[in-house]
């Protein structure tokens, strides 16, 4: 008997994918993160609404889970699967409250994972990161990350990223991005400095193994090992467009390539998230101006200064900044979630009275207090793309 082996999707990136399904959010709401579940057959966006709603491939909404509080992050268990009900779940991070292991069938509470700071206060760490088999769950803020054995709920054990909080060495601020290949972890912070990402060894406790240097001197969105070259590592940073990426077997004070688009975008502080195919060939991420970008991986670059690499692809999937986008772990296909909170309209009605107040003339007019509005949302809407070609 022949054992099957996994082959990994392929994607034709020779012309704009299908559109296969599309969902609506109503009611100002819309997704800004997205997470499918490791075995493919469903994906979890995070809302503006506090809830985590699940939905199928095929854009079908599944059950929503409203969280009292903003939800800070979440993560699915690496090998989760619908066919396993005791490996079907996932953690969330919410303001205030411990970490949370919910059962993805009907939202169960499962076990808890409390962080307490020195006043008895939950603290909500910003990322969360399973160890690659699920041993351990890590978990980063404020100069510390947290460490679980996954299999038994209650405290951790904590990892100071700098001795103190006076102290300049170390790894200092928000820890916002957790990301494992091996026993090998990086970590970046929203320090604004250049030196904001750091190597761990998970057998070296909270010993730095090497600062990761020469990315942009601003906050860290994202870090993302490539999960078959599995010593490139990918970051993205607030307010930038560009995706930095490192050979941490060479050099690591300056980047090996910096992947970038040219396109003309307002400069805010949308948090835009990227995405690596299954097999590691492809990098998708999406725009404030509704564009998805993709990028091939190229394996042959060897320079000893930064390399620009320019998409192989770009269409217009939406009408409205794309917060995330998310490539499906067992089929070509690609989710983008699109929708911000837009003031434009605000802005343009408060100039017009302005404008209608120089204008008048009689001192007798009375002015009130203007109604606070609420913001719009242009596009809310959650797109499954299909990259396997022209139908037949």
């Amino acid at each position: 008997m022949t054992e099957a082996q996994w082959t990994p999707p392929q994607y034709d990136m020779t012309r704009p994918p299908e559109l296969s399904n599309t969902y609506t959010f109503e009611q100002n709401n819309f997704a800004r993160s997205a997470k499918w579940c490791p075995d493919g057959t469903e994906v979890l966006l995070q809302c503006e609404d506090h809830s985590l709603q699940l939905f199928a491939s095929s854009a079908d909404l599944q059950r929503s889970l409203v969280h009292p509080s903003p939800l800070v992050d979440y993560a699915w268990f690496p090998y989760a699967s619908k066919m396993n009900p005791a490996t079907y779940c996932f953690v969330t991070s919410v303001r205030d409250c411990p970490i949370k292991l919910l059962d993805a069938k009907g939202g169960r509470l499962r076990a808890s994972y409390p962080i307490v700071d020195h006043r008895e206060r939950f603290i909500a760490p910003h990322c969360l990161a399973f160890t690659p088999y699920g041993e351990r769950l890590y978990c980063g803020f404020e100069d510390a990350i947290e460490v679980f054995d996954f299999a038994v709920p209650g405290e951790g054990t904590r990892l100071h990223t700098t001795p103190t909080k006076k102290s300049k060495d170390g790894l200092k601020g928000i820890v916002s991005s957790l990301t494992f290949a091996g026993p090998i972890f990086a970590a970046g912070t929203l320090n604004p400095t250049t030196g904001n990402i750091a190597l761990f060894d998970e057998r070296q406790g909270e010993e730095i193994v090497m600062f990761v240097e020469g990315g942009a001197a601003t906050g860290v969105n994202q870090l993302t090992f490539n999960p078959v070259q599995t010593h490139i590592l990918y970051a993205g940073f607030r307010r930038r467009s560009a995706i930095y990426a490192w050979d941490i077997r060479a050099d690591v004070t300056q980047p090996l390539k910096v992947l970038d688009h040219d396109l003309a975008e307002p400069t805010n502080n949308q948090r835009i998230k990227f995405s690596v195919d299954p097999a590691g060939k492809w990098l998708a991420t999406g725009t404030s101006t509704g564009h998805v970008v993709i990028f091939e991986e190229d394996t042959t670059i060897k320079s000893d200064r930064p390399t620009a690499v320019s998409p192989q692809l770009i269409f217009q999937g939406h009408q409205d900044a794309v917060p995330c986008v998310s490539f499906n772990p067992s089929s070509s296909q690609l989710c983008t979630v699109s929708g911000s909170r837009n003031f434009d309209s605000l802005e343009s009605s408060e100039s017009e009275s302005e404008d209608e107040d120089a204008n008048e003339s009689s001192p007798a007019v009375r002015s009130y207090p203007r109604v606070r509005q609420s913001p719009t949302v242009k596009d809310a809407t959650a797109k499954f793309w299909n990259f396997d070609g022209p139908s037949s």
